[in-house]
C-alpha cells in the first residue's frame, strides 16, 4: 500500500461508507470512528489531515472494512490506487484528469492549427 493516502482521503471514505469520524479522546490523540449499523469501531491515530496514512494503518482499515462487509478488499485497494493517482497528480500541479479527444476546431481552448 502507498503512503500517499492522507488521513483527509481515509476520513472522507470511511464518512462515506457510514462511520462516525467525530469522536476524538484528544488526551491520547485518538479517534473513535463507528459504523453502528455494522458494528464496527476503529480506533486511529488524530493525526493532522494533510499527513500520509502509514501504510500499516491502510491494511487495517482494509481489514476491517472487508470483515464487516462495508468494502471488499478489491474495491478498497482500487480506491487506493485511485487516491494515489490523484494526490500525486495535485503535487505535480495537475488536477489529475487527462484530455482523451481532441477538441474541434474552433472550440475554446484550441488555437485552431494542427
Amino acid at each position: 500500500m502507498d503512503s500517499t493516502i492522507r488521513y483527509a482521503d481515509l476520513w472522507a471514505l470511511l464518512r462515506r461508507l457510514g462511520y462516525d469520524c467525530d469522536g476524538v479522546i484528544p488526551e491520547n490523540r485518538q479517534r473513535v470512528l463507528e459504523h453502528a449499523a455494522a458494528g464496527s469501531y476503529l480506533t486511529l491515530a488524530d493525526y493532522p489531515l494533510d499527513q500520509p496514512v502509514h501504510p500499516q494503518t491502510l491494511y487495517g482499515v482494509r481489514l476491517e472494512l472487508d470483515n464487516f462487509g462495508l468494502l471488499p478488499r478489491d474495491q478498497f485497494d482500487r480506491w487506493v490506487d485511485r487516491r494515489t493517482k490523484a494526490n500525486a497528480a495535485k503535487a505535480n500541479g495537475s488536477n489529475g484528469t487527462r484530455q482523451t479527444r481532441k477538441r474541434p476546431e474552433g472550440a475554446p481552448g484550441n488555437s485552431g492549427s494542427t
